[in-house]
């Protein structure tokens, strides 16, 4: 884990048969803020509790990871394919989800103050508990989703 955050530090970016690497990984507590994973296959991966503040995600293939309890406050999500993404009790501050397919998501207890939803696709995504005051969802995909408490 240390090896990969220093060549993804040294300005690289995460491409080809590194991102191979993240499927399935664990990498629960890292810090990687910062980090672009764009177009990223992280299916399945775990990054419970991990420090990804202003991480790109941008088309990244995210199904089924688990990002419960993250930091990821201006994180960029865009276009990415997070479905069945486990995003609870994830501090989400201003991140952007622009056109993301978060179908499924769990999203309870989750901070995302400020976050932008916009075109997003939110379908039967538990959002309960969540905090997402003043976030905007104009073109938000969100039949079946599930704001109870939020």
């Amino acid at each position: 884990m240390r090896r990969l955050w220093k060549v993804a530090g040294r300005g690289r970016a995460l491409f080809g048969a590194s991102l191979a690497l993240l499927e399935a990984s664990a990498l629960s507590a890292a810090n990687l803020s910062d980090t672009p994973f764009s177009a990223a296959k992280l299916k399945r991966a775990v990054l419970k509790d991990a420090l990804l503040s202003r991480a790109k995600f941008l088309k990244a293939d995210l199904d089924h990871a688990n990002l419960s309890g993250a930091v990821l406050d201006r994180a960029e999500f865009g276009e990415a394919q997070p479905n069945a993404v486990n995003l609870s009790w994830a501090k989400l501050n201003k991140a952007g989800f622009a056109k993301a397919d978060l179908s499924g998501a769990d999203l309870r207890g989750a901070i995302g103050e400020d976050a932008i939803w916009n075109g997003a696709v939110l379908s039967g995504a538990d959002c309960k508990g969540a905090n997402l005051h003043q976030a905007l969802f104009q073109g938000a995909k969100l039949d079946k989703t599930d704001f109870r408490h939020a």
